[in-house]
C-alpha cells in the first residue's frame, strides 16, 4: 500500500508539472500569430532590401555621376603638381635697364612630366 500511495503522489505531481507547462488554448492561438507575424515581418524587410538593392538606377543619374567623375578628375590632373628639379633655379633681373637700382630676384622652379625632358636638368 505504502509503494502505491507513493506512486499516486509522483503521479500527481507529475500532472501538476505537465499543467504548469501546459499553455491553454488562447494563449497557444496567440503566441503562435505572435510568431507568424514576426516572420512575416522579417521577411518582408529582407525582400524589401534585396529588392532595393537589385533595382536598376536610373540612367540620367548614372550618367551625372560619371561626368562628374570625369570632370574631376581632369581637374585633378590640370591642377596636379608634376616632377621637379631638385633645386630651384636662382634669377635676377635689372627691371629698369642698364646702370639701375631696381631689381627682381626670383627662384624658379621647373616642372616636368616625363622622363625623357629630365636630361635638361642643370646639375
Amino acid at each position: 500500500m505504502a509503494e502505491e500511495e507513493k506512486r499516486e503522489v509522483e503521479k500527481e505531481k507529475e500532472e501538476k508539472a505537465a499543467a504548469a507547462f501546459e499553455i491553454t488554448g488562447k494563449k497557444k492561438y496567440i503566441i503562435m500569430g505572435a510568431i507568424i507575424a514576426g516572420i512575416i515581418l522579417i521577411l518582408s524587410a529582407v525582400s524589401f532590401f534585396i529588392i532595393m538593392s537589385l533595382r536598376p538606377k536610373d540612367p540620367e543619374l548614372i550618367a551625372e555621376q560619371i561626368k562628374k567623375q570625369k570632370e574631376e578628375q581632369e581637374r585633378k590632373k590640370q591642377t596636379g603638381m608634376g616632377a621637379t628639379f631638385s633645386e630651384p633655379l636662382n634669377i635676377l633681373v635689372n627691371l629698369a635697364g642698364k646702370d639701375s637700382d631696381r631689381f627682381l630676384k626670383a627662384d624658379l622652379i621647373l616642372e616636368y612630366s616625363s622622363k625623357n625632358e629630365r636630361r635638361f636638368c642643370p646639375k
